[in-house]
């Protein structure tokens, strides 16, 4: 089969050829049952790819086939296989707590008008005198 005629017969898939390249197909395809066989393997193939759907993977997809296959390749122990669900479904939590931590400790400081350790911990200046001195602790108030 010609080169030439099988880029034509590709093209006439895709898009509309000119008359003269029409006839020429049509007069080849009438004459050469090779060529009408592979256009009815190409039309076979067209239709069962415009039958499937389109699927695609979610993210982060190769991250967990690689993470799946170096865990296969490593032997657990049995605490291991027990422990690893855990981390899966805390790991967001702990997220969550530290921002929720970071939150507080950032209020603690607007409201203590202090921008350090103390005031993020919301911790008040005690001089030790105040700290052993069991009258200011034993006041009542």
């Amino acid at each position: 089969m010609n080169k030439k005629l099988r880029e034509l017969l590709y093209r006439s898939f895709d898009a509309d050829l000119k008359e003269e390249e029409k006839k020429v197909l049509a007069d080849a395809l009438s004459r050469s049952a090779e060529l009408r066989e592979e256009q009815r393997q190409i039309e076979t193939v067209r239709q069962k790819l415009s039958a499937t759907t389109a699927s695609s993977f979610e993210p982060f997809f190769a991250d967990r086939v690689m993470r799946r296959i170096y865990r296969e390749q490593k032997p657990k122990s049995e605490l291991e296989s027990w422990f690893e669900p855990l981390m899966s479904i805390f790991r967001p939590i702990a997220v969550a707590a530290v921002f929720i931590i970071l939150l507080l400790m950032s209020y603690n400081m607007i409201s203590t008008k202090q921008i350090s350790v103390q005031g993020a911990l919301a911790i008040s200046n005690v001089a030790v005198e105040e700290a052993f001195d069991p009258a200011v602790n034993l006041t009542v108030e």
